[in-house]
């Protein structure tokens, strides 16, 4: 189960709806590997947090997407789910992420499970 906190521009705060529009089409554009959309939708300074790779350090969208197409090498599969989706002054979601592990990363060998 993954979390993700999206912050959006203060422009963007007083309108929930627009928020979950956007949470919404950038896990679609990740499922679609459309990586174009995430041009379109999200910040050039974007900034990776991840509890379970508190080392990689993600600074930027055009980062953001080449760590998501390496990710592919590892877990071609892969698809996000969304199980909750909440947008008020900030947005965030509680995602579920299947994948099959079919490459080495880092130190883990792949399972094909």
């Amino acid at each position: 189960m993954l979390v993700l906190t999206i912050v959006l521009v203060p422009s963007l705060i007083a309108q929930p709806d627009k928020n979950k529009e956007i949470a919404t089409q950038m896990i679609n554009a990740i499922n679609d590997r459309d990586y174009d959309l995430l041009d379109e939708i999200m910040a050039p300074d974007l900034v990776r947090h991840c509890q379970s790779t508190p080392n990689l350090n993600i600074r930027s969208l055009n980062e953001f997407k080449e760590f998501l197409k390496e990710d592919l090498k590892t877990f071609p599969d892969s698809h996000i789910t969304t199980e909750m989706l909440i947008a008020e002054d900030r947005s965030g979601c509680r995602l579920s992420y299947i994948f099959r592990h079919s490459e080495r990363s880092n130190e883990s060998f792949p399972s094909d499970k």
